[in-house]
């Protein structure tokens, strides 16, 4: 009898509970689409995958334990565990706070310590947006945590933070491996507010018997700690070893190399996390809305009249380039590699015999482009990839990674795992539970997508002229 895992996925488009087991099969699973705001209620998440958890477990069934990941969002939370703010996700840019910190520190002090560069979407500045514009709210504040950790704590009752996370608050020292004293201070932060640190791949506690009843459980089970979803996919594609990239296309895109050291990047645009493994180091980041970009293009703009399917062929017929087209996806603001939180999404160059697939076929391209960044500026600091595993989503689409292979000359190889994120958070729950990461499953590849030698030498070019015509536009925005 194969192992089984009850395994929750908060995404930016979708709530996800399964069953899955050790060979990374999902036995059941239970989907709830909606859109993630910026600001939303955790308490409502929460009780929407209460009812899907009490759908899917069946009394004659053992599981093993039960894990969540979730994009990063955080939660003021009081000694019960119970929200009293909203949550405010990676979407929600606190640009007063992050601009007023900058103009008494510098991005070298922060991104030594924590590995990221100062940026108006992490947690740190949502604290300080609380304790300014909603005070009383503040003061009720007993933690702030992630929202993974706020599923964890409404299972078992307890409060701590995976270290993969705590890195997304930017008070946490990297290499330390423990919250950054030096950075609180700078940042004026309450260090009673940030919650105990715990592996992703430990156990935070057992389900309470409260929430047992609430969600149908005959006994109680292990919490394991999991992470954010984009490291934890970063897992469930097979990134488990050096020079191995993976590249999670869904609404956003996270792109990570794995790296046996926390390297030092000289760019500072880079995001540097330990894995949610022991051992390993990711270097990449999270990038923008290049999946949303394309669902607001088809749902907004073209009003659904074509199909991602028809889409896709008809890019195929563009030739590299999109006939001058240029597209900057950036729907909330620029991540990885560029951090800009004004940057609005922009359509560049179109001419009156542009059609709906030369835009397509840019936001495409724009996808590449950024990628190929992230590698350029990882050969810098001494960190590269042999090829780059995709999935997620966005992965389907074949002409979608014969452009990025193009773009970057590297091979994109899509894999058959369809939930990565679950697959990874799978796995921390067998590593909690006794079993090691050298007995996981191999990742299985689908399709392998090889770069044409003399389509990169023309994306050389065209990505050139992106990155100069970047450079222009940022400066008017």
């Amino acid at each position: 009898m194969l192992k089984k895992y009850l395994i929750i996925d908060i995404g930016t488009s979708s709530l996800r509970v399964a069953v899955e087991n050790e060979n990374l099969e999902i036995e059941k699973i239970e989907i709830f689409k909606r859109i993630a705001e910026p600001v939303f209620d955790p308490e409502d998440e929460w009780k929407t995958i209460r009812s899907m958890l009490k759908k899917l477990i069946s009394k004659d069934e053992k599981y093993e334990a039960i894990i969540a990941s979730a994009l990063v969002g955080w939660v003021g939370v009081d000694e019960e565990g119970n929200a009293v703010t909203p949550c405010y996700s990676y979407a929600h840019q606190c640009t007063d706070e992050y601009e007023e910190f900058l103009r008494k520190n510098i991005n070298e002090q922060v991104f030594h310590v924590n590995g990221r560069r100062v940026s108006a979407e992490l947690g740190v500045f949502k604290i300080q947006y609380l304790r300014k514009k909603y005070p009383e709210k503040y003061k009720q504040i007993y933690k702030f945590i992630s929202l993974k950790d706020f599923i964890n704590a409404k299972l078992c009752g307890k409060l701590a933070i995976d270290h993969t996370s705590a890195c997304y608050t930017m008070l946490y020292d990297i290499r330390k491996a423990q919250w950054s004293e030096a950075l609180i201070a700078r940042a004026g932060v309450d260090k009673k507010l940030l919650p105990e640190l715990i592996r992703p791949y430990e156990i935070v506690d057992f389900v309470t018997e409260k929430a047992c009843q609430e969600i149908g459980l005959q006994e109680t089970i292990p919490v394991v700690a999991g992470s954010v979803d984009g490291s934890t996919g970063i897992l469930g594609g097979g990134g488990t070893s050096a020079r191995k990239a993976v590249s999670v296309m869904g609404t956003t895109d996270v792109f990570f190399i794995v790296t046996q050291t926390p390297v030092e990047d000289k760019s500072q645009n880079l995001v540097i996390n330990p894995h949610v493994v022991p051992g390993l180091w990711l270097v990449g980041g999270p990038m923008g809305m290049f999946g949303g970009t394309l669902e607001w293009y088809t749902n907004h703009v073209l009003e659904k009249s074509k199909s991602l399917e028809e889409l896709n062929k008809e890019a195929e017929q563009v030739t590299p380039g999109s006939e001058g087209v240029n597209v900057f996806p950036s729907l909330s603001g620029e991540r990885t590699p560029f951090w800009n939180p004004h940057m609005s999404g922009i359509i560049w160059g179109i001419k009156p015999f542009h059609k709906s697939k030369h835009i397509y076929r840019a936001m495409l391209e724009a996808n590449g482009y950024a990628v190929k960044k992230i590698m350029e500026l990882g050969i810098v600091s001494g960190v590269a990839c042999d090829y780059v595993i995709a999935l997620g989503g966005g992965s389907k689409s074949d002409i979608w990674l014969k452009i990025k292979a193009d773009i970057i000359g590297k091979s994109m190889k899509r894999t058959s795992i369809e939930e990565a994120t679950m697959a990874g958070a799978c796995k921390l729950a067998m590593l909690a539970t006794g079993i090691p990461v050298e007995t996981f499953p191999d990742i299985p590849i689908e399709k392998e997508f090889i770069p044409d030698a003399n389509v990169n030498q023309i994306y050389g070019q065209l990505y050139r002229a992106y990155m100069q015509l970047h450079e222009q536009v940022k400066n008017i925005i």
